[in-house]
């Protein structure tokens, strides 16, 4: 690659994204836009009795418990995530590549 006024040769410049990247974008951005808004429309025509069932205590206490298990997993995913990136990509780890496919299952069967 060569230097010239500037740039660099086979990279292009950073600017603004083409038109179809944008356009998919923002279609992909719109449908979880869509569903917020749909439930803000069906919340504000809730009657009284429903809203006194979402803001019961045993509500409040299973949001609780659901943002306490999403904080563990988060937290065990990372504990356990990153060591064992490092050791595939930064060390000399035997039989690389079957580690790099094991590790990642996981994520393909739930």
């Amino acid at each position: 690659m060569s230097v010239r006024q500037g740039i660099v040769e086979g990279v292009r410049p950073v600017g603004r994204a083409p038109s179809g990247v944008l356009l998919g974008a923002g279609m992909v951005a719109a449908l979880p836009a869509l569903a917020v808004l749909y439930l803000v429309i069906r919340a504000s025509e809730a009657d009284s009795g429903t809203w006194n069932l979402i803001l019961r205590d045993r509500t409040a206490w299973l949001a609780l418990r659901s943002l306490g298990l999403t904080a563990a997993v988060t937290a065990g995913a990372i504990l356990l995530g990153v060591p064992l990136a490092w050791l595939v990509t930064r060390t000399d780890l035997p039989l690389r590549r079957v580690w790099t496919v094991v590790l990642a299952l996981p994520l393909v069967i739930p």
